[in-house]
């Protein structure tokens, strides 16, 4: 199956599920570098809902900064029981953070180059094969975890394949 893809430059951008994944966040695993395989064999959402989804990702990212305070339960179960719990608790703190700052950088670049480029349409091919799902015949790993994890994702991509 080939699906469309929004062409700007080297990037492209899905333009068929992009409109199926969940979180708001995870919309910027819709963004490839990848090669034309043809027409596309379904019809692309219009170009404006693209940009419009992922400008709700963006925001979505840079407004989901969680609070970086401890719990007073959690301090005092620190220090009475673990204070290894802290060190845990604060080690995801800061992983989280870091993903949250890659992907508003990511979201900040693709929409700089979105506004500045007219887009094209391309097919790309799609295929999913035990549980993982395949670009132009290469394992993608953030479609492969979208499919695992993202239930409307996958019930959307099954839907097309069949």
């Amino acid at each position: 199956m080939r699906i469309p893809f929004y062409r700007l430059g080297k990037i492209a951008i899905d333009g068929y599920l992009i409109d199926n994944i969940s979180q708001p966040e995870d919309r910027i695993l819709s963004v490839k570098i990848v090669e034309s395989s043809g027409k596309p064999e379904i019809d692309p959402i219009p170009w404006e809902r693209v940009l419009n989804l992922l400008y709700e990702g963006y925001k979505s990212v840079e407004n989901g900064r969680e609070e970086n305070m401890l719990s007073k339960r959690l301090v005092m179960e620190g220090i009475l029981y673990n204070p290894g719990i802290i060190y845990l608790q604060k080690k995801r703190e800061i992983n989280g953070e870091i993903i949250r700052r890659t992907y508003l950088n990511l979201y900040r670049k693709i929409l700089e180059i979105a506004n500045e480029i007219k887009p094209t349409i391309e097919g790309v091919t799609i295929d999913q094969v035990n549980g993982s799902i395949y670009i132009n015949n290469k394992r993608d790993e953030a479609y492969s975890r979208l499919f695992e994890t993202d239930k409307k994702f996958r019930q959307t991509l099954l839907g097309i394949l069949k």
